[in-house]
């Protein structure tokens, strides 16, 4: 019986995943008949065949990071690399939403209304009240918690919501082009009674939060391997430099490449986004688990998804350390072996998730990091100053001599 049967719905960790005062989102709606309703009404903006409308708005981003590191390449001023990344990820994916940054990457960067300052908060309360959800119920019901204002970005994705609605009034062209995704989810406003303009402006925000916390945090994990590591940096410059492909990378000319996506699937491998068990509940036959073991109908099931990403049942024993080569041929290895192999570690993977609950933006993530990394990797080295910690890799920036 198929998985989905098995495990009927969400269990209650998912409940404090919902914005103050919403009635419901994407990720926080338990019941799967809904939630299938919800996701089928966004489903194309984050579909491969919309992709490429969104490569020009992810190139305005990759070369404006490229400045940055040319400035501080031509000037040898130290560049947290951490920080960068994460600011680069926050604007592709306010461009991508909004249709316009939110000004991370402006000047000398900032933590545009504090909204990596909210994730992080969020992240630190989610962490808790995911697993003890009646913490939630008492914190939700504290009339102080009740007066808290939203954050402010909120505001501005109000603001850009109506901003957009009023240019939508007077189109004569309906079916005009939809570059990003704001302009998907008011498509679906017009056309399906669920999507309220509430439900457009909680879905633009939880996107948002989403696709730049994680892709963020993957790129740092990333970078801080570069880092530490010249001669993967090397390595992959010379495979990008045979690839032969303009600035910024189109992502056809470099989805494909081996290493490069050796680098990527292992820092999403291990960054470790997908630590908390989010439950699901067994359905009214129960589910069987391997080893003869039956759990009764009503019970709640967890599994850490970092705890799954570095499994040495499934990745090695060096499941902990972080090797592109993991996802590439081995020597001696048969190509029907290697397939074989990749195919494996795709089922277990659980750093976009699986299935109806996999993450919905998993390709756009893949597309923004991808372009980045090969457009970076391609025209400069980083040095690594020091030691690496979380939030900051200090690195001196050299372009590399042939595109200087």
């Amino acid at each position: 019986m198929p998985i989905s049967c098995l495990l009927c719905y969400q269990g209650p960790a998912y409940i404090p995943f919902r914005q103050t005062g919403v009635k419901a989102s994407l990720v926080s709606i338990r019941d799967e008949m809904t939630h299938g309703q919800y996701r089928k009404m966004i489903s194309n903006a984050f579909s491969l065949s919309s992709l490429k409308a969104y490569e020009p708005c992810i190139d305005e981003m990759v070369n404006r990071f490229m400045e940055v590191c040319d400035e501080h390449a031509r000037t040898a001023k130290t560049l947290n690399l951490s920080l960068w990344c994460h600011y680069y990820c926050y604007d592709v994916v306010s461009m991508l939403t909004l249709g316009k940054p939110l000004g991370f990457m402006s000047g000398d960067g900032q933590d545009a209304y504090s909204l990596i300052e909210h994730v992080k908060a969020f992240g630190r309360y989610i962490t808790v009240t995911s697993q003890m959800p009646w913490l939630h119920k008492v914190f939700r019901e504290n009339p102080i918690m009740r007066a808290t204002k939203p954050s402010p970005f909120i505001r501005i994705v109000q603001a850009r919501i109506n901003e957009r609605l009023d240019v939508e009034k007077k189109l004569v062209n309906r079916d005009a082009p939809r570059p990003d995704l704001l302009s998907h989810f008011i498509a679906a406003h017009r056309t399906q009674p669920l999507m309220t303009k509430e439900n457009v402006v909680v879905t633009s925000s939880t996107n948002l939060v989403a696709g730049g916390l994680s892709p963020g945090s993957a790129v740092d994990c990333l970078c801080q391997f570069l880092a530490y590591h010249p001669e993967a940096q090397d390595k992959l410059y010379a495979e990008l430099s045979q690839a032969q492909f303009s600035t910024p990378a189109l992502f056809d000319d470099v989805k494909d490449l081996p290493y490069l996506e050796g680098v990527i699937r292992e820092a999403l491998r291990l960054h470790g986004s997908a630590s908390l068990g989010l439950q699901r509940i067994s359905g009214p036959g129960g589910l069987d688990l391997p080893g003869g073991i039956h759990l009764p109908a009503n019970t709640m099931v967890a599994c850490s998804g970092d705890a799954i990403n570095k499994d040495p049942r499934i990745w090695g024993i060096d499941a902990n350390v972080y090797d592109p080569k993991r996802w590439m041929k081995r020597q001696g290895e048969d190509p029907e072996a290697h397939e074989e192999r990749r195919r494996q570690y795709g089922r277990v993977d659980l750093t976009f998730g699986h299935g109806s609950r996999g993450c919905i933006g998993k390709s756009i993530a893949m597309l923004e990091i991808s372009k980045v990394v090969a457009s970076l990797m391609r025209n400069f080295r980083f040095e690594l100053i020091g030691e690496a910690k979380k939030g900051e890799v200090l690195v001196r920036v050299h372009r590399r001599k042939e595109n200087a």
